[in-house]
């Protein structure tokens, strides 16, 4: 398959865009950033409504404390967490703008709960750590740094969530994996298109 045109490569491009959707919070920094990427590319974006199951909500949040052994959660804390629990269970990856604990195993406040919670329910974790500018990925009970070629890339169903307020190296890192994903280069359209069958 090759593009003959630039129509031809608009049209490719709109094909692989519209079989990803964009979860997040909407109320975070990275849910702003990510909603204006997803705008720009024509992606779908989507803000979970609270979940009404909150009996299942409190026990992968309690599931999550288990494995973390933080301190009993406040009830506004634990507000925010049934919230996000709705959004993780929409999609299969996770990507998270957070700072890594020192052991490499957690993350700090609200987004290591949402971490841990993905876990739990076997999702794909990749976690960008603000303070080293680094990707990692979840394996072995770990994050490790993400060592392949390439950066990671979003997924056709993906969770984007993190620390309230980030910087512009964040900033920029949640626009890199966005151009990554739905790249204007030629070869790596066609990649992405013969991945997903397109």
């Amino acid at each position: 398959m090759g593009f003959s045109n630039i129509m031809e490569l608009e049209e490719y491009q709109r094909a692989l865009v519209s079989i990803f959707v964009i979860y997040c919070d909407g109320i975070t920094d990275v849910s702003y950033v990510a909603e204006t990427m997803a705008k720009e590319y024509g992606v779908r974006f989507q803000v979970p409504t609270p979940t009404k199951d909150i009996e299942r909500a409190n026990a992968a949040i309690k599931e999550a404390n288990e494995t973390l052994q933080r301190e009993p959660l406040r009830d506004v804390m634990k507000s925010l967490l049934q919230r996000k629990y709705q959004v993780i269970l929409q999609a299969d990856t996770i990507f998270a703008f957070g700072h890594l604990e020192k052991d490499c195993k957690t993350l700090r406040g609200g987004t290591g709960w949402c971490v841990q919670m993905a876990l739990d329910m076997e999702k794909d974790v990749y976690v960008y750590d603000i303070e080293s500018s680094t990707w990692f990925r979840a394996k072995e009970n770990r994050f490790r740094v993400w060592l392949k070629p390439y950066l990671p890339m979003l997924a056709i169903r993906s969770v984007l969530i993190g620390s309230t307020h980030i910087g512009p190296i964040t900033n920029n890192a949640i626009q890199r994996l966005f151009h990554r994903t739905f790249c204007d280069n030629l070869q790596d359209i066609e990649q992405r298109l013969k991945e997903f069958e397109l």
